[in-house]
């Protein structure tokens, strides 16, 4: 399973995979319909289903990817704190 989605996720710019972690990872692992709905992921060998994704809880493996995703989300929270200051110091 974990193949899988970094299968899926290695195809995403950094950007969209961030902005979009959840819905990239329950795509990787489950399927849909023509409806949108759920086709449960089915391991025949024991009868397993897997019916649904919560994906609050992951982090990197790598160290260094570890440490860039949090200095990169760190300069991304001071850009938005500085684009709201200037936005209401205009106003």
């Amino acid at each position: 399973m974990s193949s899988r989605i970094r299968g899926v996720v290695s195809g995403k710019s950094f950007d969209d995979y961030h902005r979009n972690a959840h819905d990239i990872i329950k795509k990787a692992v489950l399927k849909f319909d023509a409806d949108g709905k759920i086709i449960p992921f089915h391991f025949k060998d024991n009868n397993f289903f897997i019916t649904d994704v919560n994906s609050s809880g992951y982090k990197p493996t790598d160290e260094g990817t570890a440490e860039s995703l949090d200095r990169s989300f760190r300069i991304s929270l001071s850009i938005t704190t500085r684009s709201k200051e200037a936005e209401a110091q205009h106003q």
